[in-house]
């Protein structure tokens, strides 16, 4: 079973094009709701992964009120703080915290906040020390690694170091059937990490037709253009393969 990971257009960073509207209806031309893909593929569940906590509420409201489990994560950039900001920076990589009871939502923010503002870490943008991570964990959170920009992915492409101490039962998941081709490589070293691992598909928009406006908001949010996009390595993902994942 592959688990999809959607991210709606509350995660800037995420440049998903996909909305938390109470649209039942997918309709050509026109923004795509998670809830709308819920209704028509019968899903009785939702992981939606967001950079802050903007959407929670809206998602809270529209999947949780309307009979729609929802496992709602946030995506963290942890690093090892030194005094040599370079060096922090290179050993930065990104870690995700799911929600696993009502009292995990408490824990999240509280984390969150300190992850907002904690001034030792605070480089341009929010990241957190894995020290400072760890110690401000609870049981009622759920730690998994995801399968792009992890510590993994770091040490195999970037000669990365990074050996962080993670808990007991934190998951580790990868995702082989996007086409990239460094796939098959990054696939194996999570495996090595963890044979455990589970299968896992990003979704930033619905059909393949989407594809073009989805770049283009990347490129808007990147500040360059569509001809030159010089965009980091892109994660593609096809209404087809939404199709694996649900039907």
């Amino acid at each position: 079973m592959i688990i999809p990971l959607f991210k709606s257009h509350f995660s800037l960073k995420g440049r998903s094009i996909l909305t938390l509207d109470k649209d039942e209806d997918i309709k050509d031309d026109y923004p795509v709701s998670i809830y709308a893909i819920a209704k028509k593929h019968k899903l009785k569940e939702i992981y939606l992964v967001e950079d802050d906590m903007g959407g929670f509420f809206e998602a809270y409201k529209l999947f949780v009120k309307n009979g729609i489990d929802l496992k709602f994560g946030l995506n963290f950039i942890v690093t090892h703080i030194t005094a040599e900001k370079d060096q922090s920076v290179d050993n930065e990589s990104k870690v995700t915290v799911f929600i696993k009871n009502n009292k995990g939502y408490e824990d999240l923010c509280r984390l969150h906040n300190l992850y907002q503002t904690d001034k030792n870490s605070f480089y341009y943008y929010p990241r957190i020390d894995w020290k400072v991570f760890n110690e401000n964990l609870t049981d009622n959170l759920q730690v998994v690694i995801p399968p792009y920009d992890s510590f993994i992915e770091r040490n195999t492409f970037y000669n990365g170091q990074i050996t962080p101490k993670l808990p007991d039962n934190t998951i580790v998941t990868y995702c082989d059937n996007m086409g990239l081709v460094w796939e098959k490589e990054l696939v194996a070293k999570i495996k090595n990490y963890n044979p455990n691992a589970i299968e896992v598909h990003p979704i930033y928009y619905y059909k393949n037709e989407d594809f073009a406006a989805w770049q283009v908001f990347k490129c808007i949010d990147a500040g360059t253009t569509v001809e030159k996009p010089e965009l980091e390595r892109s994660r593609i993902v096809t209404g087809k393969q939404i199709g694996r994942a649900h039907v």
